[in-house]
């Protein structure tokens, strides 16, 4: 569930609220327009990620657990559907999700974070957890019913990748918008 709210002070706009779904924390922030700082990733995509233009951000929490990626699914697709993003685009970040918060659920340690970033030209899926293990693409029997969750995230994906901290690892998805579908998202 997403909520509208109030406005910041900072001078940005937004939109925002929380909504408890089964133990899940979900925000919603639209930014009018602000900077992310960081440095830019390597070409191993191990590290930081670049920085973009945000025009809007989701973020849920979630203690992990059976329903995690199907609440993961529910609010992605919730606030592409707000952001006017439609069909093969929406498809692809929505089978992301479900694949990393899994990914996070199975192999990580909670509490998982999600985040999805929107600006002009693409959506950013990042998912966090508090295990500091490398994710593994594993090269598994091709008639087998499980491990190919990263091989699919790379296949659907423009770019992917993930970074470490004290904390635990982000592992992170970039989806291109077309550009027919390319607009700023309503505040």
């Amino acid at each position: 569930m997403i909520l509208d709210g109030a406005t910041t002070g900072g001078g940005h706009g937004f939109s925002g609220g929380e909504a408890d779904a089964h133990g899940a924390r979900v925000l919603l922030i639209e930014h009018s327009s602000s900077r992310q700082s960081g440095t830019g990733r390597t070409t191993a995509r191990v590290g930081r990620h670049r920085t973009m233009e945000t025009r809007a951000l989701i973020r849920m929490e979630t203690p992990g657990g059976v329903a995690a990626a199907g609440e993961a699914r529910h609010t992605v697709g919730t606030a592409l559907g707000r952001w006017g993003l439609e069909g093969e685009l929406v498809d692809d970040v929505l089978l992301a999700t479900s694949e990393l918060v899994t990914n996070a659920v199975e192999h990580g340690a909670a509490p998982i974070r999600l985040e999805v970033e929107r600006s002009t030209t693409r959506i950013t899926l990042r998912v966090h957890d508090r295990s500091l293990d490398s994710p593994q693409i594993s090269w598994s029997d091709p008639l087998g019913e499980r491990s190919r969750g990263l091989l699919i995230v790379a296949a659907i994906s423009s770019d992917w990748g993930f970074q470490t901290d004290g904390a635990g690892k982000c592992v992170w998805a970039e989806f291109q918008i077309p550009a027919q579908a390319r607009r700023t998202p309503d505040a």
